[in-house]
């Protein structure tokens, strides 16, 4: 459920539209320490369907799991149409500022999870801790925002915080158990920016952590941060 367009006046939320982007492909890595800009890495998959000729937008979101070991577990999203960055709609204008904009403080206040985990078997506390409230990650957590290629790499720090550290501790400890459904989307706070539209969301269906595969970093370029790029304003609209 997402904020309806009278949200302000009546805190009503509503089901939302079609998602703006799909998901295309997921990566679990482990790594031997947490590690940013995975995209920028010769071997990523964004890397190699740039140089297959693919030029689409792609979101990639990294939650980096804490350890030792460290895990990745990376999301690339594309647009569902052409027309997602559509000026006249709320989710365009929103949109064009979070993934194209030069403020991370932006793109921190405004990314919002929604989370929604369901235990098939395991301990019921684990449910109870990863909980379903919508949250501004942003606001809770470190996040890292890198630009490339036409992609924005949005990774999030759970080591940051100690709460989400240690609930994400807990659910890895169970999860080939756990069914976690996390939907993102873009905060509308005034009535222009509403209603709101489902980003794009991801199911986990019993992990299996030794699955993960190993990933040199060895030969990756060092990060660059969104907002420190000469062209962070510039709008790249390639499909």
């Amino acid at each position: 459920m997402v904020r309806g367009a009278s949200y302000l006046t009546n805190r009503v939320k509503v089901a939302s539209a079609k998602q703006m982007f799909r998901l295309r492909a997921v990566d679990l890595f482990v790594l031997p320490e947490p590690a940013t800009h995975l995209a920028a890495h010769h071997g990523n998959r964004v890397q190699i369907a740039r140089k297959a000729g693919e030029t689409s937008f792609v979101w990639v979101l990294q939650i980096m799991v804490p350890g030792p070991p460290h895990y990745a577990f990376v999301c690339y999203f594309t647009p569902a149409a052409d027309n997602w960055m559509d000026q006249s709609t709320p989710f365009g204008k929103l949109a064009k500022q979070v993934f194209f904009g030069d403020s991370d403080a932006f793109r921190d206040e405004r990314l919002k999870l929604i989370p929604k985990a369901s235990i098939v078997q395991g301990n019921w506390v684990v449910k109870r801790a990863a909980g379903s409230t919508p949250a501004i990650l942003g606001t809770k957590l470190k996040q890292h925002h890198f630009k490339g290629d036409n992609y924005l790499e949005t990774d999030l720090e759970i080591a940051s915080s100690s709460l989400a550290a240690n609930i994400t501790r807990l659910c890895t400890g169970y999860a080939k158990s756990l069914v976690v459904d996390m939907v993102w989307t873009i905060q509308g706070n005034t009535e222009e920016e509403l209603p709101e539209v489902a980003l794009g969301g991801v199911r986990i269906n019993a992990l299996d952590l030794l699955a993960a595969k190993p990933l040199d970093l060895s030969a990756a370029p060092a990060p660059r941060p969104a907002s420190s790029l000469p062209d962070a304003q510039t709008p790249s609209r390639r499909r």
